[in-house]
């Protein structure tokens, strides 16, 4: 988890599954920066894995959460995960399991300003 953790963002591209339909086709801006990214264990079987970013590619959460289950049932190592992320994919070019979508939880948005303010103004004229 600490090596996707950064300051700074930078090309999170491996961990992004194309898009259907007329997406495909569009150029993909990788640089995302993940401010946390947690493991924490909560039951016997049971882990939550806590991840803030200032942005996420499509399925990027699905695919960081399978990738860290490999990882920990010791089906991927810690150096091909490093590899991926600076090549933009995984070596075998094949990526590691997507979790299921089933527990997913989009807890908060935040944002620095407030977004609706414009729209807000936009509809009073």
């Amino acid at each position: 988890a600490a090596l996707l953790q950064n300051r700074e963002p930078f090309d999170l591209a491996a961990f992004h599954t194309t898009q259907r339909g007329p997406q495909r086709k569009q150029p993909i801006d990788g640089l995302c920066r993940l401010e946390r990214v947690a493991v924490q264990r909560i039951g016997l079987e049971v882990y939550r894995i806590t991840i803030r970013g200032d942005r996420f590619l499509y399925k990027m959460v699905r695919n960081i959460v399978g990738t860290l289950v490999e990882v920990g049932l010791g089906n991927l190592g810690c150096h091909q995960v490093e590899d991926a992320i600076v090549r933009g994919n995984f070596a075998s070019g094949r990526k590691p399991r997507c979790a299921p979508a089933n527990g997913l939880v989009l807890q908060r948005v935040m944002y620095e300003s407030d977004p609706f303010e414009e729209v807000g103004s936009m509809a009073e004229k």
